[in-house]
């Protein structure tokens, strides 16, 4: 169950990401998170997958989302 609401929140992140410039990224688990710290951490680990290196960017980006959620983060709209 836990898996089926990570990939709930990835899909949901990627949706707003690729249509809503107005957005932007806000950890649910820890207020003084550094994004960028995280981001960068997700991107690196995920372009170890062997699928990613076959250059298929938006798997990247998919498996990015679902990283940043694991940590916590969620995109929001900016009020």
């Amino acid at each position: 169950m836990r898996l089926l609401d990570v990939a709930g929140v990835a899909a949901g992140a990627f949706v707003l990401a690729s249509c809503a410039s107005n957005t932007e990224w806000v950890n649910t688990k820890n207020r003084n998170a550094e994004y960028a710290s995280d981001y960068n951490q997700c991107e690196m680990s995920s372009q170890q997958d062997p699928k990613v290196q076959a250059g298929a960017r938006a798997l990247l980006m998919r498996q990015i989302d679902r990283c940043m959620a694991k940590e916590g983060w969620i995109l929001v709209e900016k009020p």
